[in-house]
């Protein structure tokens, strides 16, 4: 059972927002008191409980309003919290956080819910990841509308229970649940109507889908037979196939063998060409060699010695060059170095120039600063040093007399602070005096007033006593009237009526077995019906197809009989059959001669289509070239081109070598002519020689690569050309034979197609008569077959019918289902009828004993009352004296108070006057203060600026500036003279680099020498290794050979033909078939047959699950309907129960028996009624709505204990109850009834764990009638402190009980 633990408030009403103001209240079992003046709070602790639980605000309060208000508190923002801790149904320990936000704006004000927190077993979640109202209403375990409605009501909101109907209504369903069961129930009416359309569009839906279940296994039939047809023609293939291996592979050898020899004859036929060619171009190297005088005798190795040794030389020379360009990269580096270190240099001589300046300014600023302050403060001190100490020490003089000061104003006002106190004192101990004799004076005045309210009620006594007496006897007479009534006939009729309701009982367990019986019963019954829906489906369509078959089978076989319609059509088509196949091959041998002759036409047009467009391509590419006349003579004239290119190319080469070494010549002293040894006239002529040769020496490379352009150009001509000598050939064979003997073929062919033609059509008109019949056999025989299979599924359905009668119990009940439960409702009205009877004659034996017993208790009260009377008369003499005795107290009392006045009103005007003087001392003191802390700040700033001034002069005397500024003068004159240096070095080493490539390109000159003269005797060595392979070539061709594979390829190629004629007329026929089994399959893989027969069976399924769950969805809904009223009639029961106990405890007027809460019968939704709430009282036999009769406090007090009845019925899981103000309106003797009554309910369910009953009142008499029973140890007391916020503090009971 879930209980409260502690509640913590801060910023909530008059709660205020600051952490000291945060309020706790501890709840304890079975009873937690809490006690305050109106106005302190008492209503917020009830707001903050049901906010915590439910999340909902006061009745008529918006965020802002429930928070503290922030113009009271002075703030723009205030926060706002509330903690619970509390046990939940489980028995783990939660606590629950929300806080909210307010800010002030300038006309309203903002509310903000903020983050709020759950912990349970140490684990702390968010608002943001849970629902913490949801969680906190499933810890109570209760729902939302109990704890707002019974356990948390706001006072505002507590009588409920007499507000108009609508809002009764309400309040009532919500408590009930109502709402969710009637939309449980409309949700199973809305389904159950949509399985029973859904029902008959499945069964619509089954009839359609069967006719496609039968179609799509009669074609599932037919790509069987086509399937295995097609498996016998790939079968023929792969015989073919096999027989057509060998020869294929000799005639690959054979062609493998005539490519070789083509292979060798062109090969013979370029390497002689390259030989002549390789042969021409070493004769015409040779030539230019000894022209130039520079074919060398020496050996191959001395050869390659040299070019390795130029290399090295070469190599040599290029480490040089780098080392140099090194050396020159490193001096470039350095000047960039020097000249980054000049311009470092030059900033920091700016530097130390304004570093000068700064230093001859700071030293001014310094004279003028300790000028100023010497006249300011008389010291004539110069030098700084001296100056800061002289000035220090007018600080330390300065606070001194400051302190002084301060010590002589402490001990004035110590004094006056005294004298203060002790005039203090005894104003307090004469205001205390006052206050204690002004109490005595009143407990003494309360005490006169009893006395007189007593004496005065003795006098009327007299008379009470007679009145007593008389009511005595009236009610001595009702006594014996009711002790006449006989209650054992009612008894008697009671027992006779229980007698008929055990009767029903039994009826109704009945009722019951047989329920069972026939649920028992209903899985056979189902599957009886489903078999005879299925038989009667059958025979339809059997029937149907009977009507479809009828005359295709009366035409085939002359009659019909469905029971031996099978047989005689078996016999039938193996009879078609075995003509069809004979017709079948007849056709098949004509159509595979005329097919073998088509596809030889076809091979034979292919063959030559070939031939034409293989000579329309080797023209083509005659076309594309430049040899479309004769080959031959453009292939040597490109080969005389070639040489004279060649001879060209050596000439330029070596004219380098020559031009080279002329202008050589001619630069030494006393130059001749290279050509005829003439001296030349002057310098002049010798220098324009020098200038012509060195120009044609540049021209050389231009032209020399021209002309090796040129060369390529030629030589991928010859190439070109060499290449289409067998393609004049081939033309040349194709025009004068082959294509002549392929049009001779074709038209012997096409005679004999045509002949053959003529007989295929003969064959087929017989063979189209027998298909037909086939045909017509063929499709009726599927549906015979399903005829039969359909009349054997009948019988065996027949017989499982039969099984599953004999299976039903012997004690079959032969009711369904309806009439049983029809029979058990009547039973069950009569039974609660018959119950009802003898309820209220129950009811009208303990009203009758009740009576009986109040007027007893009524007739106790006045014999009490008459006795108290008497003895109360016999205390009068005592009354008197002790008024006598107040009366002299008042008045010695009023004496004393009026002396400690007259003494207090001196006092107070010395304290005023002590006051004002300590005020005057403080005032005058913090002036004096104020301004000498102004002088001594003054004073310490002078000291820190002077201070910061002489160290910073000293430290730039220290830094020596001038020498550093020559220093650095020094050296940026230094590095200018280095890079002047540097300069003379980077050009030195230039000059060095341009004579080291000078000597790299002599080198290669002579290189090139002795790269032409190994060349040259390369070139020889590949002609003699060419020559000897055109010898091996010839000696390996042998044209008789040749001639013998030709004629052998001849022979193979027609038999290859003839395998190939074959492989056709097969693969016509099997694309046929596959054709037709495709077309099939497209059929069956089709939305209408793909999945007919699986979608036949899940419709079935749907279909009777469908009708089984209508039934149970009946059932279902009928068996909640009865469930809701039943439980709703027993709740009612069981609160109007207790309410009528606890009203009877309660309530102690005589115009009211009872109430209780009636209900009617309102407006039907749907099929089913809903019931209106009202609270009616009971006087003798009449019924009388109670709201807009009763009196304000009758209606708290019915309230109250309808709240009470309620929590006691739902509350099972939540022992928690809150009263707010429960006393409001009742009088004294109905505040003391309730406060017994509330008692009673503590002491009845203190035993259960958790039960906690809430008070919140301000009637401290009320509390003193709780208390007496010592039920409770401590209570809650709410009050405002000074500034206005609510407190609660914890206090003993004893206070109210003493």
């Amino acid at each position: 059972m879930s209980y409260l633990k502690k509640l913590s408030i801060q910023g909530i009403r008059s709660f205020g927002a600051d952490d000291e103001s945060r309020q706790q209240i501890k709840f304890y079992t079975p009873l937690t008191l809490l006690v305050g003046e109106n106005g302190c709070g008492k209503t917020t602790v009830i707001e903050a409980l049901k906010y915590i639980t439910t999340g909902d605000m006061p009745p008529g309060a918006k965020g802002a309003s429930f928070v503290h208000d922030p113009k009271i508190a002075g703030e723009t923002e205030i926060k706002a919290q509330i903690r619970l801790l509390y046990s939940d149904i489980t028995g783990a320990t939660v606590q629950v956080v929300r806080s909210m936000q307010v800010f002030q704006k300038m006309k309203k004000t903002e509310f903000h819910s903020l983050e709020g927190f759950i912990k349970r077993n140490n684990q702390s979640i968010s608002s943001k990841c849970a629902d913490i109202e949801a969680d906190t209403i499933a810890g109570f375990g209760v729902s939302k509308p109990v704890l707002n409605n019974v356990i948390f009501c706001h006072q505002d909101d507590s009588n409920w229970p007499l507000s108009d109907g609508k809002t009764l209504k309400g309040k009532f369903d919500d408590i009930f649940a109502a709402t969710r069961y009637i939309k449980a129930l409309e949700n199973i009416k809305k389904i159950r109507q949509e399985h029973a359309a859904n029902a008959k569009n499945f069964d619509t839906e089954l009839k359609y889908l069967k006719v496609n279940k039968d179609k799509a296994v009669e074609l599932k039939k037919q790509v069987d037979c086509t399937k295995e047809r097609i498996e016998e023609s790939k079968n023929r293939l792969s015989e073919i196939e096999t027989q057509r291996i060998p020869n294929r592979n000799e005639l690959e050898s054979i062609e493998n063998k005539m490519l070789q020899y083509q292979t060798l004859i062109n090969e013979k036929t370029v390497l002689t060409n390259l030989y002549s060619e390789k042969h021409r171009d070493s004769k015409d190297l040779e030539k230019r060699l000894n022209q130039h005088g520079m074919l060398l005798s020496d050996s191959d190795d001395e050869l390659k010695r040299r070019v390795a040794a130029k290399d090295d030389w070469v190599a040599e020379l290029e480490s040089k060059l780098q080392q140099t360009r090194l050396s020159l990269e490193k001096a470039e580096n350095k000047i960039v170095e020097i000249e980054k270190d000049r311009e470092v240099n030059v900033v920091k001589k700016t530097k130390i120039e304004r570093e000068l300046q700064d230093f001859k300014s700071l030293d001014k600023e310094q004279s003028r600063l300790i000028k100023h302050v010497g006249q300011k403060y008389s010291i004539s001190e110069k030098n700084p040093a001296a100056f800061l100490d002289l000035l220090r020490k007018a600080i330390a003089d300065k606070k001194d007399e400051l302190e002084k000061s301060t010590k002589i104003f402490k001990s004035n006002f110590c004094d006056v602070e005294a004298s203060l106190n002790n005039k203090k004192s005894d104003h307090v101990r004469l205001t205390e005096c006052i206050k204690m004799k002004n109490e005595q004076l009143s407990k003494t005045k309360k005490s006169l007033s009893e006395i007189k309210t007593k004496l005065v009620s003795l006098g009327t006594d007299a008379n009470r006593v007679s009145l007593i007496t008389s009511e005595i006897k009236k009610l001595q007479k009702k006594i014996n009237e009711l002790n006449t009534t006989d209650t054992n006939l009612f008894e008697k009729e009671i027992r006779k009526l229980q007698e008929q309701e055990n009767a029903l009982e039994v009826q109704v367990n009945k009722c019951c077995k047989d329920l069972t019986t026939i649920s028992s019963q209903a899985a056979v019954k189902a599957k009886i019906d489903v078999l005879q829906k299925n038989l009667d489906a059958k025979r339809s369509s059997n029937q149907s197809l009977i009507n479809k078959i009828e005359s295709d089978v009366a035409t085939i076989l002359g009659s019909f009989c469905k029971e031996t319609c099978k047989l005689e059509l078996e016999k039938f088509l193996s009879k078609v059959l075995s003509e069809y196949n004979e017709a079948q091959i007849a056709l098949n041998k004509v159509s595979v001669k005329l097919q073998s002759l088509e596809n030889s036409k076809k091979s034979l047009l292919s063959e030559m289509q070939k031939k034409q467009s293989r000579k329309l391509s080797l023209e083509n590419q005659l076309s594309n070239s430049d040899f479309e006349n004769n080959a031959e003579e453009h292939v040597n004239e490109l080969t005389q081109e070639i040489g004279k290119l060649q001879n060209k190319i050596g000439e330029l080469k070596s004219s380098s070598f020559f031009y080279e070494s002329y202008c050589s010549s001619m630069k030494e002293d006393n130059p001749k002519c290279p050509v005829c040894y003439r001296h030349f006239p002057n310098d002049d002529a010798v220098e324009e020689v020098i200038d012509r040769l060195q120009h044609m020496k540049a021209k050389i490379p231009d032209l020399l690569k021209l002309t090796e352009k040129k060369l390529r150009l030629k030589e991928s001509r010859l190439v070109e050309g060499q290449s289409l000598i067998p393609v004049f050939n081939e033309i040349t064979q194709l025009e004068k034979t082959e294509l002549p003997e392929c049009n001779e073929q074709i038209a012997s062919i096409k005679q004999e197609i045509d002949n053959t033609r003529r007989k295929f059509e003969q064959s087929e008109e017989a063979f189209d008569s027998i298909d037909f019949n086939k045909k017509l056999a063929d499709s009726v025989y599927p549906h015979v077959l399903e005829l039969d299979r359909s009349l054997k599924e009948c019988k065996e359905i027949e017989k499982k019918i039969l099984l599953e009668k004999d299976k039903l119990p012997k004690n079959f009940v032969n009711k369904t289902l309806e009439e049983v439960n029809q029979e058990k409702e009547l039973l069950d009205k009569k039974l609660k009828d018959t119950r009802i009877v003898i309820s209220e004659k129950q009811n009208y034996i303990l009203d009758h004993r009740e009576k009986l017993s109040n007027l007893n208790s009524k007739f106790n009260a006045l014999e009490c009352e008459k006795n108290e009377i008497n003895s109360s008369l016999q205390q009068e003499n005592m009354l008197k004296e002790k008024k006598v005795n107040c009366e002299l107290e008042l008045s010695s009392l009023s004496e004393e108070i009026n002396l400690a006045n007259k003494e207090l009103s001196p006092v107070n005007v010395s304290i005023e006057i002590f006051e004002k003087k300590l005020q005057n001392i403080s005032e005058a003191h913090n002036k004096s203060v104020e301004e000498s802390k102004d002088a001594l700040m003054k004073m310490q700033n002078y000291d820190s600026n002077i201070a910061k001034n002489h160290s910073d002069l000293i430290q730039l005397q220290a830094s020596q500036l001038d020498e550093h500024f020559k220093k650095i003068t020094d050296t940026i004159q230094s590095n200018i003279d280095r890079k002047t240096e540097l300069d003379e070095e980077v050009v030195g080493h230039r000059n060095t680099m341009d004579e080291i490539k000078n000597n790299i390109a002599q080198q290669a000159t002579l290189a090139q020498n002795v790269e032409d003269n190994l060349r040259l005797r390369a070139m020889r060595m590949d002609l003699i290794k060419q020559k000897s392979k055109i010898k091996e070539i010839e000696s390996n061709c042998n044209e008789k050979d040749y001639h013998s594979l030709s004629s052998k390829r001849s022979r193979l190629l027609s038999n290859n033909d003839d395998f190939d004629r074959e492989c056709h007329r097969i693969q016509g026929s099997l694309k046929e078939l596959e054709k037709s089994l495709t077309a099939t399959n497209a059929e069956i893989n089709s939305a209408q047959y793909k999945s007919a027969a699986d979608d036949f069976k899940k419709m079935y399924i749907k279909s009777k699950t469908t009708q089984i769950v209508q039934v149970d969805l009946d059932k279902y809904y009928k068996a909640l309907d009865k469930a809701v009223m039943n439980y709703h009639r027993l709740k009612m029961a069981e609160i109007n129960k207790r309410i009528k106990e606890l009203w009877r405890q309660t309530y102690k007027g005589n115009d009211i028996d009872t109430i209780l809460i009636s209900t009617e019968d309102g407006e039907y939704t749907g099929t089913r009624k809903t019931y209106n709430y009202r609270v009616q009282m009971v006087r003798g036999d009449a019924l009388m709505e109670m709201r807009g009769r009763c009196s304000a406090g009758q209606k708290v007090l019915a309230s109250i204990i309808i709240r009470l009845a309620l929590a006691e019925t739902f509350c099972f899981n939540c022992g928690v109850l809150a009263l707010d103000e429960p006393t409001t309106n009742l009088d004294s003797s109905n505040i003391e009834s309730l406060a017994i009554a509330l008692k009673n309910v503590v002491r009845a369910r203190c035993k259960q764990r958790g039960f906690q009953l809430i008070i919140i009142t301000h009637d401290v008499r009320f509390v003193e009638l709780i208390a007496r029973d010592e039920l409770v140890e401590t209570y809650f007391k709410l009050f405002r402190n000074s500034d206005g916020k609510s407190r609660i503090e914890e206090h003993d009971i004893r206070d109210f009980i003493l």
